[in-house]
């Protein structure tokens, strides 16, 4: 008579092993990579600000709250942004092969400049999205894009 039940039990005794590695496997979490100790080490030398500097920035940060109806933008700084024997510049172009600044002289030629190239007596040091860095005679230039100034309409 047992030996009637005996393939009966091995079925319930698999079924047995079968659910306990389901459970067992859903609460375990699957392996996976080893996360990276945090190491909390002092800051190198040339990424430490000085206190002098932070308490500028701080002082600069106060003196324009950012949510007040008041801010307006700091004046501009004391490098010059345009020089009058350069043309006004049009467009800045930045894309994966490369990137080049538009400029336009004052009979209506544009000039395609690259990173290098030169612009009349000035050399294009730099090219970022919303300013061109150049250097000429009369030192370091950053040149934002201008729109051009449309004469006025003549009235009658």
């Amino acid at each position: 008579m047992i030996v009637r039940w005996l393939p009966y039990g091995f079925a319930g005794l698999l079924f047995l092993v079968l659910l306990t590695e389901l459970l067992v496997g859903q609460a375990a979490p699957a392996p996976g990579p080893t996360p990276m100790p945090v190491v909390l080490a002092p800051p190198a030398a040339a990424n430490v600000v000085s206190a002098a500097l932070s308490a500028q920035w701080s002082a600069a940060i106060l003196a324009r709250p950012l949510f007040r109806a008041t801010r307006r933008p700091l004046p501009p700084a004391a490098v010059a942004t345009a020089d009058v024997s350069l043309p006004r510049l049009s467009a800045i172009v930045i894309t994966a092969a490369g990137s080049s600044a538009i400029f336009i002289t004052d009979d209506g030629t544009a000039a395609v400049v690259a990173t290098g190239g030169r612009i009349g007596a000035y050399t294009v040091l730099k090219i970022e999205p919303d300013m061109v860095r150049l250097v000429g005679p009369s030192g370091i230039i950053n040149a934002r894009p201008q729109f051009a100034t449309a004469a006025a309409p003549d009235s009658q």
